[in-house]
């Protein structure tokens, strides 16, 4: 779902190219994901925006991991 709220924020046809070549996708992948006519939760489930928003870069963003939360809860019972 964070995927797919990203792929929205990236409106413009040029900015979703522009973002996913600037996150580590190749280029002629960038292009073909970016111009896709494909909606945001489709896109999200890509390989591409798996390599561009990986576990890892969203973590450094400051996101929560459910898998996180959900064990430390877990764990407390």
């Amino acid at each position: 779902r964070i995927r797919a709220c990203y792929w929205k924020q990236w409106y413009r046809v040029r900015t979703r190219i522009r973002m996913l070549m600037k996150l580590g996708v190749r280029p002629e992948e960038a292009i073909s994901h970016g111009c896709s006519g494909r909606g945001g939760w489709v896109m999200s489930s890509s390989a591409a925006l798996h390599v561009a928003l990986s576990i890892d870069y969203l973590a450094k963003q400051g996101l929560a991991s459910l898998e996180e939360i959900w064990s430390k809860f877990a764990s407390k019972k």
